[in-house]
């Protein structure tokens, strides 16, 4: 076999093998299928005449973006009403035979189905209405940990209702981490980030980090 064959052979082989989603996650993501759970972020779903668009994808920061190609226009926003009411403009406008569907925080849901890629991972659930979604949770760069997949899927769900709607108490103090707000707190509604300063944004309060940690609530 031609020599230079067989090294691209090679590369291609450890680059599929370093992409693979990792077994545990997996696993876990598997584990999912057929539990309840409640949402604890909104979640959007573009439904047509024929099937629909899913428009929430979770990002491994946190952050919560909706995005959706409604004709010719690519409507996106962290913020699910300013979203939703772009979405609807964008639908009157085309004349088009649409709906945007919410499913609020708060809604108990069964995962349906479960689908692991190396930079995505699918997940979709049904309402009491058997009205399905999808949710998606977004590694770009194509690697990812057990970890990283059960932090995602903690900022969607919840295993109580009360956790949910965040009856319980949750602690937040002054040297807290991004990543350690997110994880007591939930998704932000709105995150901005300009440079050494992130402000995450709640329906109770604004969060305000500089060089990562919280330094003032408003």
């Amino acid at each position: 076999m031609n020599r230079g064959l067989v090294v691209c052979l090679a590369v291609s082989a450890a680059l599929s093998f370093a992409a693979a989603p990792p077994p545990d996650a997996v696993a876990f993501v598997n584990g999912l299928l057929g539990k309840t759970f409640w949402l604890k972020v909104e979640v959007i779903r573009i439904q047509q005449a024929l099937g629909g668009m899913d428009a929430t994808n979770i990002y491994p920061d946190g952050l919560v973006r909706y995005q959706a190609r409604i004709g010719i226009r690519r409507t996106e926003s962290t913020d699910p009403e300013e979203f939703t009411k772009d979405a609807q403009r964008t639908i009157q406008q085309n004349r088009q035979f649409s709906q945007v569907r919410v499913a609020n925080r708060g809604t108990k849901v069964t995962v349906s189905m479960a689908k692991v890629e190396d930079k995505e991972i699918e997940l979709e659930f049904r309402d009491s209405g058997n009205s399905k979604q999808k949710i998606r949770l977004k590694f770009d760069d194509g690697r990812y940990t057990l970890e990283d997949v059960k932090r995602l899927v903690a900022l969607c769900f919840a295993e109580s209702e009360s956790d949910a709607k965040g009856t319980t108490t949750v602690a937040i103090s002054v040297g807290m981490t991004i990543e350690e707000v997110i994880k007591a707190k939930g998704a932000p509604k709105t995150r901005v980030d300009l440079g050494a300063k992130t402000i995450l944004t709640y329906e109770d309060m604004k969060l305000i980090f500089t060089d990562g940690k919280l330094s003032d609530v408003q």
